[in-house]
Protein backbone atom coordinates (compact mmCIF):
# COMPACT_ATOMS: atom_id res chain seq x y z
CA UNK A 1 0.00 0.00 0.00
CA UNK A 2 1.17 3.54 -0.68
CA UNK A 3 2.25 6.07 1.90
CA UNK A 4 -0.94 8.11 1.41
CA UNK A 5 -3.16 5.02 1.35
CA UNK A 6 -6.88 5.42 1.86
CA UNK A 7 -6.86 2.04 3.66
CA UNK A 8 -6.69 1.97 7.44
CA UNK A 9 -6.60 -1.81 7.85
CA UNK A 10 -6.59 -5.02 5.81
CA UNK A 11 -7.77 -8.27 7.39
CA UNK A 12 -7.84 -11.83 6.11
CA UNK A 13 -9.93 -14.44 7.90
CA UNK A 14 -11.89 -17.62 7.32
CA UNK A 15 -15.60 -18.16 7.82
CA UNK A 16 -17.33 -21.48 7.26
CA UNK A 17 -14.84 -24.33 6.86
CA UNK A 18 -15.25 -28.05 6.19
CA UNK A 19 -13.12 -30.72 4.53
CA UNK A 20 -15.00 -29.95 1.32
CA UNK A 21 -14.62 -26.17 1.22
CA UNK A 22 -13.49 -23.10 3.11
CA UNK A 23 -14.69 -19.55 2.75
CA UNK A 24 -11.92 -16.97 3.06
CA UNK A 25 -12.57 -13.25 3.33
CA UNK A 26 -10.58 -10.11 2.69
CA UNK A 27 -11.83 -7.02 4.52
CA UNK A 28 -10.53 -3.51 3.82
CA UNK A 29 -11.37 -0.77 6.31
CA UNK A 30 -10.99 2.78 5.01
CA UNK A 31 -9.01 5.49 6.72
CA UNK A 32 -10.85 8.37 8.38
CA UNK A 33 -12.31 10.81 5.88
CA UNK A 34 -12.69 8.26 3.06
CA UNK A 35 -15.97 6.55 3.99
CA UNK A 36 -17.80 8.46 1.27
CA UNK A 37 -15.76 6.53 -1.32
CA UNK A 38 -17.05 3.08 -0.29
CA UNK A 39 -19.69 2.74 -3.00
CA UNK A 40 -17.21 3.21 -5.83
CA UNK A 41 -14.67 0.68 -4.50
CA UNK A 42 -14.39 -3.00 -5.41
CA UNK A 43 -11.99 -5.79 -4.49
CA UNK A 44 -10.55 -8.41 -6.81
CA UNK A 45 -7.64 -10.82 -6.73
CA UNK A 46 -6.72 -14.43 -6.10
CA UNK A 47 -5.96 -16.78 -3.25
CA UNK A 48 -2.98 -18.90 -4.33
CA UNK A 49 -1.86 -22.11 -2.69
CA UNK A 50 -1.44 -24.08 -0.63
CA UNK A 51 2.29 -24.18 0.10
CA UNK A 52 4.07 -25.96 2.94
CA UNK A 53 7.73 -26.52 3.85
CA UNK A 54 6.96 -30.11 4.82
CA UNK A 55 4.82 -31.30 1.91
CA UNK A 56 4.70 -31.11 -1.87
CA UNK A 57 1.64 -29.29 -3.15
CA UNK A 58 0.06 -28.30 -6.44
CA UNK A 59 -1.00 -24.66 -5.96
CA UNK A 60 -4.35 -23.47 -7.28
CA UNK A 61 -5.66 -19.96 -7.96
CA UNK A 62 -9.04 -19.21 -6.42
CA UNK A 63 -10.62 -15.86 -7.34
CA UNK A 64 -11.79 -13.34 -4.77
CA UNK A 65 -15.31 -12.15 -5.56
CA UNK A 66 -16.39 -8.69 -4.43
CA UNK A 67 -19.27 -8.91 -1.94
CA UNK A 68 -20.25 -5.27 -1.94
CA UNK A 69 -19.46 -2.53 0.51
CA UNK A 70 -21.13 -1.92 3.84
CA UNK A 71 -18.93 -0.24 6.41
CA UNK A 72 -15.93 -2.00 4.82
CA UNK A 73 -14.91 -3.37 1.42
CA UNK A 74 -15.34 -7.15 1.43
CA UNK A 75 -14.40 -9.99 -0.94
CA UNK A 76 -14.82 -13.76 -0.64
CA UNK A 77 -12.86 -16.73 -2.00
CA UNK A 78 -14.42 -20.21 -1.86
CA UNK A 79 -11.60 -22.75 -1.58
CA UNK A 80 -12.46 -26.34 -2.63
CA UNK A 81 -10.71 -29.18 -0.77
CA UNK A 82 -8.80 -26.79 1.51
CA UNK A 83 -5.53 -27.70 3.19
CA UNK A 84 -5.59 -26.58 6.81
CA UNK A 85 -2.83 -25.13 8.99
CA UNK A 86 -1.67 -27.50 11.71
CA UNK A 87 1.69 -27.88 13.48
CA UNK A 88 2.22 -31.12 11.55
CA UNK A 89 1.46 -29.57 8.16
CA UNK A 90 1.38 -25.76 8.32
CA UNK A 91 -0.25 -25.08 4.95
CA UNK A 92 -0.26 -21.44 3.89
CA UNK A 93 -2.08 -19.55 1.15
CA UNK A 94 -1.11 -16.25 -0.42
CA UNK A 95 -3.70 -13.55 -1.03
CA UNK A 96 -3.01 -11.12 -3.85
CA UNK A 97 -5.60 -8.37 -3.87
CA UNK A 98 -6.36 -5.23 -5.84
CA UNK A 99 -8.65 -2.42 -4.75
CA UNK A 100 -10.39 -0.72 -7.66
CA UNK A 101 -11.96 2.71 -7.86
CA UNK A 102 -14.09 2.68 -10.98
CA UNK A 103 -11.66 1.37 -13.63
CA UNK A 104 -8.39 2.09 -11.83
CA UNK A 105 -6.38 -0.03 -9.38
CA UNK A 106 -5.61 2.27 -6.47
CA UNK A 107 -4.22 -0.21 -3.92
CA UNK A 108 -2.53 -3.61 -4.05
CA UNK A 109 -2.07 -6.00 -1.15
CA UNK A 110 -0.08 -9.23 -0.84
CA UNK A 111 -0.06 -11.39 2.30
CA UNK A 112 -0.17 -14.99 3.53
CA UNK A 113 -2.80 -16.69 5.65
CA UNK A 114 -3.54 -20.10 7.06
CA UNK A 115 -6.94 -21.73 7.42
CA UNK A 116 -6.98 -23.20 10.92
CA UNK A 117 -9.69 -25.33 12.55
CA UNK A 118 -9.13 -24.67 16.25
CA UNK A 119 -12.23 -24.20 18.38
CA UNK A 120 -14.21 -24.88 21.53
CA UNK A 121 -16.96 -27.41 22.21
CA UNK A 122 -18.34 -27.40 25.72
CA UNK A 123 -15.38 -27.75 28.08
CA UNK A 124 -12.96 -29.05 25.45
CA UNK A 125 -10.68 -27.69 22.74
CA UNK A 126 -10.88 -29.15 19.25
CA UNK A 127 -8.27 -29.06 16.48
CA UNK A 128 -9.00 -30.50 13.03
CA UNK A 129 -12.28 -31.96 14.30
CA UNK A 130 -10.59 -33.93 17.10
CA UNK A 131 -10.27 -33.26 20.80
CA UNK A 132 -7.08 -31.32 21.45
CA UNK A 133 -5.26 -31.02 24.78
CA UNK A 134 -3.08 -27.91 24.82
CA UNK A 135 0.41 -28.28 26.26
CA UNK A 136 2.41 -25.09 26.42
CA UNK A 137 5.62 -23.70 27.88
CA UNK A 138 5.97 -20.05 28.91
CA UNK A 139 8.92 -18.16 27.46
CA UNK A 140 10.01 -14.55 27.20
CA UNK A 141 10.13 -13.14 23.69
CA UNK A 142 13.93 -12.95 23.84
CA UNK A 143 14.09 -16.72 24.39
CA UNK A 144 12.08 -17.77 21.36
CA UNK A 145 13.54 -15.77 18.48
CA UNK A 146 14.82 -17.73 15.46
CA UNK A 147 18.59 -17.72 14.73
CA UNK A 148 18.47 -14.87 12.21
CA UNK A 149 17.04 -12.66 14.94
CA UNK A 150 19.64 -13.49 17.54
CA UNK A 151 18.41 -16.59 19.36
CA UNK A 152 21.21 -19.09 18.84
CA UNK A 153 22.29 -22.11 16.88
CA UNK A 154 20.06 -24.67 18.61
CA UNK A 155 16.72 -23.09 17.75
CA UNK A 156 16.32 -25.25 14.64
CA UNK A 157 16.22 -28.40 16.78
CA UNK A 158 13.87 -26.66 19.22
CA UNK A 159 11.54 -25.62 16.40
CA UNK A 160 11.41 -29.20 15.14
CA UNK A 161 10.66 -30.49 18.65
CA UNK A 162 7.82 -27.99 19.11
CA UNK A 163 6.29 -28.98 15.78
CA UNK A 164 6.70 -32.73 16.29
CA UNK A 165 5.13 -32.69 19.76
CA UNK A 166 2.52 -29.97 19.09
CA UNK A 167 3.93 -28.06 22.06
CA UNK A 168 2.84 -24.43 22.16
CA UNK A 169 4.95 -21.45 23.13
CA UNK A 170 3.20 -19.10 25.56
CA UNK A 171 4.77 -15.66 25.28
CA UNK A 172 3.83 -12.03 25.73
CA UNK A 173 2.67 -10.17 22.59
CA UNK A 174 4.82 -12.09 20.06
CA UNK A 175 6.68 -10.03 17.49
CA UNK A 176 5.88 -10.03 13.79
CA UNK A 177 9.13 -11.93 13.14
CA UNK A 178 8.24 -14.68 15.59
CA UNK A 179 4.66 -14.93 14.29
CA UNK A 180 5.94 -15.23 10.73
CA UNK A 181 8.52 -17.87 11.63
CA UNK A 182 6.05 -19.90 13.73
CA UNK A 183 3.37 -19.75 11.04
CA UNK A 184 5.78 -21.08 8.44
CA UNK A 185 7.33 -23.75 10.68
CA UNK A 186 4.18 -25.05 12.40
CA UNK A 187 4.68 -23.72 15.93
CA UNK A 188 1.49 -22.94 17.84
CA UNK A 189 1.65 -19.65 19.76
CA UNK A 190 -0.40 -18.53 22.75
CA UNK A 191 -0.11 -14.74 23.06
CA UNK A 192 -0.25 -13.45 26.63
CA UNK A 193 -1.45 -9.86 26.42
CA UNK A 194 -2.06 -9.51 30.18
CA UNK A 195 0.29 -7.00 31.73
CA UNK A 196 0.98 -5.16 28.48
CA UNK A 197 0.21 -1.52 27.91
CA UNK A 198 -2.59 -2.58 25.57
CA UNK A 199 -4.81 -3.92 28.33
CA UNK A 200 -5.43 -0.43 29.72
CA UNK A 201 -7.09 0.91 26.56
CA UNK A 202 -9.89 -0.86 24.70
CA UNK A 203 -8.98 0.57 21.29
CA UNK A 204 -5.32 -0.38 21.70
CA UNK A 205 -6.06 -3.94 22.78
CA UNK A 206 -8.52 -4.47 19.91
CA UNK A 207 -5.84 -3.35 17.46
CA UNK A 208 -3.37 -5.76 19.08
CA UNK A 209 -5.88 -8.61 18.76
CA UNK A 210 -6.44 -7.72 15.10
CA UNK A 211 -2.67 -7.83 14.54
CA UNK A 212 -2.27 -11.23 16.15
CA UNK A 213 -5.33 -12.64 14.38
CA UNK A 214 -3.59 -12.31 11.01
CA UNK A 215 -1.08 -15.04 11.88
CA UNK A 216 -2.16 -18.71 11.65
CA UNK A 217 0.35 -19.68 14.37
CA UNK A 218 -1.46 -17.52 16.94
CA UNK A 219 -4.41 -19.62 18.03
CA UNK A 220 -5.15 -18.29 21.52
CA UNK A 221 -4.78 -14.91 23.21
CA UNK A 222 -4.88 -14.64 27.01
CA UNK A 223 -6.14 -11.42 28.57
CA UNK A 224 -6.21 -10.12 32.11
CA UNK A 225 -9.40 -10.22 34.23
CA UNK A 226 -11.47 -7.08 33.93
CA UNK A 227 -10.43 -6.18 30.38
CA UNK A 228 -13.30 -4.48 28.58
CA UNK A 229 -13.87 -5.48 24.99
CA UNK A 230 -16.63 -4.43 22.59
CA UNK A 231 -19.60 -6.73 22.06
CA UNK A 232 -18.47 -7.10 18.43
CA UNK A 233 -15.03 -8.49 19.31
CA UNK A 234 -15.81 -12.01 18.03
CA UNK A 235 -16.60 -10.64 14.57
CA UNK A 236 -13.46 -8.47 14.69
CA UNK A 237 -11.18 -11.48 15.31
CA UNK A 238 -13.27 -14.53 14.35
CA UNK A 239 -10.32 -16.94 14.11
CA UNK A 240 -8.79 -16.19 17.54
CA UNK A 241 -9.76 -17.96 20.75
CA UNK A 242 -10.00 -15.44 23.59
CA UNK A 243 -8.98 -16.67 27.02
CA UNK A 244 -8.95 -14.99 30.41
CA UNK A 245 -6.46 -15.39 33.21
CA UNK A 246 -7.82 -16.50 36.57
CA UNK A 247 -5.10 -15.94 39.13
CA UNK A 248 -4.62 -18.25 42.11
CA UNK A 249 -7.39 -17.88 44.74
CA UNK A 250 -9.28 -15.42 42.51
CA UNK A 251 -13.04 -16.06 42.24
CA UNK A 252 -13.98 -18.04 39.14
CA UNK A 253 -15.65 -15.25 37.22
CA UNK A 254 -15.04 -14.64 33.56
CA UNK A 255 -15.90 -11.91 31.07
CA UNK A 256 -18.58 -12.35 28.39
CA UNK A 257 -15.89 -12.47 25.69
CA UNK A 258 -13.98 -15.36 27.34
CA UNK A 259 -14.15 -18.64 25.41
CA UNK A 260 -11.81 -20.45 27.82
CA UNK A 261 -9.79 -19.68 30.94
CA UNK A 262 -6.18 -20.09 32.00
CA UNK A 263 -6.31 -20.84 35.74
CA UNK A 264 -3.34 -21.05 38.08
CA UNK A 265 -2.76 -24.24 40.04
CA UNK A 266 -1.42 -24.01 43.57
CA UNK A 267 -2.98 -26.96 45.39
CA UNK A 268 -4.68 -29.53 43.09
CA UNK A 269 -7.63 -30.08 45.46
CA UNK A 270 -8.33 -26.36 45.74
CA UNK A 271 -7.91 -25.91 41.98
CA UNK A 272 -10.29 -28.75 41.16
CA UNK A 273 -12.93 -27.42 43.55
CA UNK A 274 -12.62 -23.88 42.18
CA UNK A 275 -12.99 -24.94 38.54
CA UNK A 276 -15.55 -27.74 38.97
CA UNK A 277 -18.53 -25.63 37.93
CA UNK A 278 -16.87 -23.92 34.98
CA UNK A 279 -18.88 -24.19 31.77
CA UNK A 280 -16.01 -23.36 29.39
CA UNK A 281 -12.63 -25.07 28.85
CA UNK A 282 -10.07 -24.75 31.64
CA UNK A 283 -6.33 -24.71 30.97
CA UNK A 284 -4.34 -25.50 34.12
CA UNK A 285 -1.24 -23.34 34.63
CA UNK A 286 1.62 -24.07 37.04
CA UNK A 287 4.29 -21.44 37.59
CA UNK A 288 7.75 -22.97 37.85
CA UNK A 289 10.38 -21.56 40.19
CA UNK A 290 12.97 -21.29 37.42
CA UNK A 291 13.25 -21.17 33.65
CA UNK A 292 13.39 -24.54 31.91
CA UNK A 293 14.25 -25.68 28.40
CA UNK A 294 11.42 -26.58 26.03
CA UNK A 295 11.86 -30.34 26.39
CA UNK A 296 11.85 -30.14 30.20
CA UNK A 297 8.86 -27.82 30.06
CA UNK A 298 6.93 -30.38 28.06
CA UNK A 299 7.72 -33.01 30.71
CA UNK A 300 6.48 -30.59 33.37
CA UNK A 301 3.18 -30.26 31.45
CA UNK A 302 2.80 -34.03 31.58
CA UNK A 303 3.61 -34.00 35.30
CA UNK A 304 0.92 -31.36 35.90
CA UNK A 305 -1.57 -33.50 33.98
CA UNK A 306 -0.72 -36.50 36.17
CA UNK A 307 -1.09 -34.43 39.35
CA UNK A 308 -4.59 -33.38 38.27
CA UNK A 309 -5.68 -36.68 36.70
CA UNK A 310 -7.71 -37.81 39.71
CA UNK A 311 -9.58 -34.49 39.74
CA UNK A 312 -10.60 -34.32 36.09
CA UNK A 313 -9.43 -34.06 32.50
CA UNK A 314 -8.71 -30.44 31.63
CA UNK A 315 -8.45 -28.66 28.29
CA UNK A 316 -4.74 -27.97 28.60
CA UNK A 317 -1.64 -27.80 30.76
CA UNK A 318 0.84 -24.92 30.75
CA UNK A 319 4.00 -24.37 32.78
Amino acid sequence: MTHDSIIRRVELFSGFVSPAEARVYARFTLAAGHQHELKQLKLSGHLIGPECEFAQTLPARVPFIDRGSGETVLAEAVVPDPCFWTPELPFLYRAKLQLHSRESVIEQYDSVLGIRRLGVRGRELYFEGKRFVLRGVRFDKADVLPPSLGFGLHFEDTANYLRDTWTAIVTSSPTEQLCQFASRRGILLVADVAGSEAEHCEDVIVEELRRLAQWPAVGIVVLAPGVKLPDSIRSCVPNLLLSQWVWDKQPLEFAPWAQLIFAEVNHPTEFAGRTAGCSIPVVAVRRLSERVEIEQGRLECDALQRDLASYGDFAGYVV
